[in-house]
């Protein structure tokens, strides 16, 4: 796995909408988050910061303004901003879904897959458009615990000729996200920024130490299919559905 050297602050702009008051209560707020709050994955502990910081009060007392609803109680709040940053699937598969499940939406929606690179693990298609965006590779992952499969991750990847060309199409991608999921900027050890937002839908580590999506942009050694030298990748997972542990 990746290492990352600092998480910066927020990339894009916070999903809450009111605005967080410096006052006593906003500092007794931050005082119960305790050690087992910090023992939580990385993303559920942003999340909750932000919750945190975006607390607002008025003469009725503490509330919340996330998605044009005023949310009066923090619990029903952290579970709705929760769920809303949850990632449960990709082209209309939920994570998780067997393989033959899988494969079965995959090919209504994009035909067949590419023969000469699939295999039991992994389906590749070329080519295809998911959200609006033309991909150039896509690979969807499969694990197995030897009766069952499970969709665990995908690999979306969108070619560039230039490096100025991939920058343009990442910053696209990372505003796309941005309007569903709540993202960050890192930056990695090769001194390149790599986004990452998102919850697992499983309990687990997920992408880039806890969340579930990173988008990054990769310089080859080699050029790729499309014969260009870097690539822009959408990494969703893995997601662990099998409990290795004896």
């Amino acid at each position: 796995m990746r290492k990352f050297f600092v998480l910066a602050m927020m990339m894009l702009p916070c999903a809450i909408l009111g605005q967080s008051n410096d006052s006593t209560e906003v500092n007794e707020l931050k005082s119960k988050v305790t050690d087992a709050f910090r023992q939580l994955p990385a993303a559920h502990q942003h999340l909750l910061l932000i919750i945190i910081e975006n607390t607002v009060y008025d003469k009725n007392g503490t509330y919340w303004v996330y998605a044009g609803d005023t949310i009066r109680n923090m619990e029903d709040m952290t579970i709705r901003f929760m769920d809303g940053n949850k990632v449960t699937g990709i082209c209309n598969i939920p994570f998780g879904s067997s393989y033959e499940k899988s494969k079965k939406i995959l090919a209504e929606k994009y035909g067949d897959y590419d023969y000469l690179t699939s295999t039991k693990d992994c389906l590749t298609y070329r080519d295809k458009f998911y959200a609006g965006i033309h991909f150039t590779d896509l690979h969807f992952m499969f694990q197995s615990d030897g009766e069952s499969s499970y969709f665990y991750k995908a690999v979306l990847c969108k070619d560039a000729k230039t490096k100025d060309e991939a920058v343009k199409i990442k910053k696209s991608i990372d505003e796309k996200l941005s309007r569903q999921y709540q993202l960050y900027k890192v930056l990695d050890e090769g001194n390149s920024y790599s986004s990452i937002g998102g919850i697992s839908p499983v309990l687990g580590e997920g992408v880039f130490g806890g969340y579930a999506i990173g988008v990054d942009l990769l310089e080859l050694d080699q050029p790729t299919r499309s014969g260009f030298m870097y690539t822009v990748r959408i990494l969703y997972g893995p997601f662990e559905y099998i409990d290795e542990t004896f």
